[in-house]
């Protein structure tokens, strides 16, 4: 039986290999991928010194840990958030495919013609793009950025400049998150003072 199907035999491999080398050689586009190791920091509660201010006024900060917008834990969440990637795709990016350099709402939607949409649908288009592209995974006190695209500058781009950006935003937040504790002790003080005198007044009174 195997004599008579001999050629089928031989021929079936023959054309598989020859199907899956035309695939990969000249349909498939090859991938590259560039990727970053970052070090993450522990969560601890950032209140310290002014804590111990507050409580020399008899001020008590009740201290509860807590992941806030500054917290490096929320990067994968931040990533897929639109305030980052309208911050990331107005960014100029160069790509062989246009030769130049354009911006990467461009570059994933309208490319070098004019746009056909507005801003907020572009954006929205653009954004499946760049998260299909982009992968943050959490190991540990480690995490790994890894950027994939058609082109390995491309891919390098996209990596350093969204480093950038989380780099940017975490301190943009964490300043924000200074502040507002800062507020809230000032104005506690302020409140234990005016009770403080109040208090005082009443005495005298007494």
């Amino acid at each position: 039986t195997m004599a008579e199907q001999l050629k089928i035999i031989l021929l079936v491999p023959f054309i598989t290999v020859f199907l899956t080398f035309t695939h990969v050689q000249f349909i498939k586009k090859p991938l590259y991928e560039s990727s970053s190791t970052i070090v993450l920091p522990e969560n601890k509660s950032n209140l310290g010194g002014f804590a111990g201010l507050a409580s020399q006024f008899g001020v008590g900060v009740l201290q509860t840990p807590g992941a806030d917008l500054s917290s490096p834990s929320l990067f994968p969440e931040l990533i897929k958030s639109r305030t980052f990637a309208e911050r990331i795709l107005d960014k100029p990016f160069y790509t062989e495919q246009y030769g130049r350099e354009l911006s990467l709402l461009a570059i994933f939607t309208y490319g070098v013609g004019s746009p056909k949409f507005g801003r907020d649908t572009l954006i929205q288009r653009a954004m499946g793009a760049f998260q299909g592209m982009v992968d943050f995974t959490i190991q540990g006190s480690f995490s790994i950025l890894t950027v994939k695209a058609g082109e390995p500058r491309f891919a390098r781009d996209v990596n350093k400049a969204v480093l950038d950006e989380l780099q940017a935003l975490n301190r943009y937040y964490r300043s924000q998150h200074v502040n507002e504790k800062i507020n809230f002790i000032e104005n506690r003080i302020q409140s234990v003072k005016n009770d403080l005198e109040q208090s005082e007044q009443n005495q005298k009174s007494f």
